[in-house]
């Protein structure tokens, strides 16, 4: 792989994938280029939300909900979270999960009362 970017980036997936199999989850990469993107890592579990990794010096918030969030939605998933890794660790679990509230409030199980 030519491109540092994309060994970053594709480093930083399976060190997420890896992370979330030691939980006893079936995870996988997700090609890049598939028909429609569906995020960066499915897991075989249907609660589990569409997972976009992110290993980049310049944070993008909006952007990156907003592109998870589409992603969910071809993946077939409620939600999306975008992972983003920390500088100076390659622990997942020393990244950061970063969704929209309405992601949130989703994952803890909250309904809306009408």
């Amino acid at each position: 792989m030519a491109n540092a970017a994309k060994r970053k980036g594709s480093a930083w997936e399976t060190a997420i994938v890896t992370y979330i199999r030691a939980f006893g989850l079936r995870a996988q990469r997700i090609p890049a280029g598939s028909e429609d993107d569906q995020a960066d890592i499915f897991v075989a579990h249907e609660a589990w939300p569409a997972v976009q990794a992110k290993n980049c010096q310049k944070f993008e918030l909006a952007s990156w909900v907003r592109e998870v969030n589409q992603q969910a939605l071809h993946a077939s998933r409620a939600c999306g979270v975008v992972w983003v890794k920390k500088r100076g660790t390659t622990d997942p679990g020393g990244g950061y999960v970063i969704m929209d509230g309405a992601t949130f409030m989703h994952l803890m199980g909250a309904k809306r009362e009408t």
